[in-house]
């Protein structure tokens, strides 16, 4: 099964209010309300968020120069193009 952003942030809205759980998410979630799936060999603009399911562990990337140059993936070829948002 293919990781989707939108069911992770259909899965946070869901979280009550009042719940620690939901402060610490607002916290480091923050970044995660504006990202959308990342799409190899698509062009991303600075301040572009992308959501990336690798390596076992979910991530969330954004893009720091003017124009991304279109990749397959985000690994150490593309690191100085992206910033790792939960690092």
């Amino acid at each position: 099964m293919e990781k989707d952003i939108s069911y992770i942030k259909s899965a946070i809205d869901k979280i009550n209010e009042d719940s620690t759980i939901k402060f610490l998410l607002d916290l480091v979630g923050a970044s995660i309300k504006d990202a959308v799936n990342f799409e190899p060999h698509k062009v991303y603009r600075c301040g572009d968020k992308v959501y990336l399911y690798k390596d076992g562990k979910h991530r969330v990337y954004k893009c720091i120069v003017d124009i991304s140059t279109p990749c397959e993936t985000i690994d150490e070829e593309t690191t100085e193009e992206w910033s790792d948002l939960f690092y």
